[in-house]
């Protein structure tokens, strides 16, 4: 229904509201440094009337993006949806609308896009309509045009507003993601100290990662892992930090001989792998046409702001530090190449000393 008109989608909209058993209507706000989600459900009989299923907010704004409230509040809607209706006699079919002003939601759920930075959202919301479709529920996902002001989504749009008021903080629920991601790269850069004053030959992760992004220390960290789910969080940590299943770094452990690619043209860092073995040619080329001018920049693939300078303004390429984010989509084209590289997995038979 993405691709509807707004004439075509009110008409559908008077016609879901009769003739289904609940209609939702879901709604994302960023503002005041906070992000937040709401839920509406609508009944037509004996006149519309809505009612506030769940508002919540849902983390701070350098940790989220007005799509990721809009598919959150989605997700909070499937969840209703479950959570009243567990089970449903065998024979019957009952049929739920969910609505959303965010056109681009669903054009990313609707082909399931891989690279949506909020994939892991995106992923419970595939997985609880998996599970309707079992129970025999017929769930709908339709577009609403904002402009149309009707009450499920005015109220939906008011409740997610509230969530977004200097007076609000996140949930428990996000405080604790935001605080476990604190502490977890508390401990990597904690352990990388350690390592480097054990063995000041290994002085690999803080020195290869500073290069890379001359923003640190930021904030931006937390935002740059916190959209990428755990699988593709820790190749990129590989990336970043040097320490991962390539010749250069196994050589440096002596788990290794040589440091030399297979290709025989250079040391296998991660550098040569995205940039310049042959062996990767095919899959490399969808990567150089998403980093654009950008190509060859090693910080802005990685996720880091760079140390480049305009040739012609002599101005940071980055912009100012305070202004900068990360570019997902070409940290996610990055990580898609060296995930299809396979070369940021375990060897099959290799195994650390400590291991064994």
């Amino acid at each position: 229904m993405s691709n509807s008109t707004e004439e075509e989608a009110l008409q559908d909209h008077e016609t879901t509201i009769t003739q289904t058993k609940g209609a939702y209507f879901t709604n994302g706000s960023v503002r005041n440094g906070l992000c937040g989600s709401a839920v509406v459900e609508a009944t037509a009989a004996p006149e519309t009337s809505v009612s506030i299923v769940r508002a919540e907010t849902v983390s701070s704004e350098s940790m989220g993006s007005v799509l990721g409230t809009e598919q959150q509040a989605i997700w909070f809607a499937l969840q209703d949806c479950m959570r009243k209706r567990p089970l449903t006699r065998q024979g019957t079919r009952s049929s739920y609308t969910i609505f959303t002003d965010s056109k681009e939601s669903l054009c990313r759920l609707s082909y399931r896009d891989s690279n949506n930075q909020n994939r892991d959202i995106c992923e419970k919301i595939f997985q609880s309509l998996d599970r309707a479709s079992e129970r025999n529920m017929a769930i709908t996902l339709k577009w609403i045009p904002a402009a149309a002001k009707l009450p499920g989504h005015l109220a939906a749009h008011n409740a997610a507003r509230a969530m977004t008021e200097m007076v609000c903080t996140p949930s428990r629920k996000a405080k604790n993601r935001i605080y476990k991601r604190a502490a977890l790269l508390k401990l990597l850069a904690e352990s990388a100290a350690r390592q480097n004053q054990q063995n000041p030959s290994l002085k690999v992760f803080s020195q290869h990662t500073w290069r890379l992004d001359a923003a640190l220390p930021g904030k931006h960290t937390l935002r740059l892992y916190d959209q990428l789910g755990q699988h593709q969080a820790a190749i990129l940590v590989q990336a970043r930090s040097g320490h991962n299943h390539l010749n250069s770094f196994l050589a440096r452990i002596k788990a290794e001989d040589l440091d030399r690619c297979s290709c025989n043209q250079g040391a296998e860092m991660i550098k040569h792998i995205i940039l310049r073995c042959p062996k990767w040619e095919s899959q490399r080329l969808i990567l150089i046409a998403i980093a654009g001018p950008r190509w060859g920049d090693m910080s802005h693939l990685l996720g880091g702001y760079s140390s480049r300078k305009a040739w012609n303004a002599g101005l940071p390429v980055d912009g100012p530090k305070e202004k900068w984010k990360p570019y997902m989509k070409v940290v996610n084209a990055t990580i898609e190449f060296l995930i299809q590289t396979e070369r940021m997995v375990p060897r099959p038979g290799w195994r650390r000393d400590d291991e064994e």
